[in-house]
């Protein structure tokens, strides 16, 4: 029905209710200082080209289907989308192209609304996500429910992973050992939950404590190379004992502060602001990814390379917190 609407010009629009003398505002609610139209609102504003830019991005990791046309060239005019969209159902009426395009069409205009009266809105990256979850959520069959989960999250920061303020960035780390040795996993992330760097790697120890706050450790490594470009770091492991020390030697470090703790803390202190807490595994499962391959080989990912579909389903599953 809205692609029918969409179709028909039918839906109300700045532009359109101008016309009918139903409104005296004709500019985008997205601040652009064009006219608001059709044409603008999913084709040209700076908005959806960024929903359909996340989109180009994360498709390919899902589905080969979804190569039908490319998202990096969206035409300027509805009526040209739509006609590509027609032209791709008839070459393959499974293309995933097309129902990513029809799915975000239909959120950018959601957002529109909510932004128009006032209301929560998502972001191009959570809508296209959104978008791409509706017709491959196979990809997310170890929660099925992920997106309504991830959502009630937010009222238990404890079992879901909660992205960071703006200008801060969030650093997961976890350690793990199996039978003669153990591996460790961090991984540094922004507001958006878009992943900026991981690394892992395997241990001689076998203990798990050790291991744990090894892992701490090349999470602040991590992140140094922000430290004169961000206003905060966030801290969060699934080890409460570590947690612990971490958290009394921070408020406290003549009293508290170990050789083993000494190395962390420095790096702590060298941000403007820092958050240490405790989750769940369930809160902390990119990291566990990173650690359990870890113990096969060595990681160093960015998010400029080709990820597993697995981690990524994670990384998504997190990013749709981030409005």
């Amino acid at each position: 029905m809205f692609l029918w609407r969409l179709y028909q010009n039918s839906l109300p629009t700045f532009t359109w209710l101008a016309s009918r003398g139903l409104s005296g505002i004709i500019t985008c609610p997205w601040g652009c200082a064009d006219h608001e139209d059709l044409n603008h609102i999913f084709c040209i504003c700076p908005f959806a080209k960024h929903v359909f830019a996340y989109i180009s991005a994360f498709s390919p990791t899902f589905s080969s289907q979804a190569s039908c046309f490319s998202f990096s060239s969206i035409p300027d005019t509805i009526s040209a989308l739509l006609q590509r969209m027609g032209s791709s159902i008839q070459h393959n009426r499974h293309c995933l192209s097309t129902q990513y395009t029809a799915a975000a069409l239909y959120f950018i205009w959601q957002a529109r609304n909510n932004k128009v009266h006032g209301q929560p809105f998502h972001s191009p990256r959570v809508i296209a996500i959104n978008s791409i979850f509706q017709h491959t959520p196979k990809h997310f069959s170890s929660s099925e429910n992920w997106d309504s989960i991830s959502l009630l999250g937010c009222l238990n920061p404890f079992v879901s992973w909660n992205p960071p303020p703006q200008h801060w960035l969030k650093i997961n780390f976890d350690g793990a050992v199996r039978q003669n040795t153990a591996a460790i996993g961090a991984l540094i992330c922004n507001s958006e939950g878009q992943l900026l760097a991981a690394q892992g790697r395997s241990l001689s120890t076998q203990a798990v404590q050790p291991a744990e706050l090894q892992a701490a450790l090349l999470a602040l490594e991590l992140a140094k190379p922000w430290i004169s470009k961000i206003q905060g770091i966030w801290l969060e492991g699934d080890s409460k004992l570590i947690i612990d020390q971490l958290q009394s030697a921070l408020h406290w470090p003549e009293s508290n502060s170990t050789d083993e703790l000494r190395d962390p803390l420095n790096a702590l202190f060298s941000f403007p602001y820092c958050k240490i807490s405790h989750v769940y595994r369930q809160a902390n499962e990119a990291a566990h990814y990173i650690t359990s391959s870890s113990f096969v080989s060595n990681i160093c990912w960015d998010n400029t390379m080709s990820l597993p579909t697995d981690f990524c389903a994670i990384l998504l599953k997190n990013c749709f917190l981030c409005t």
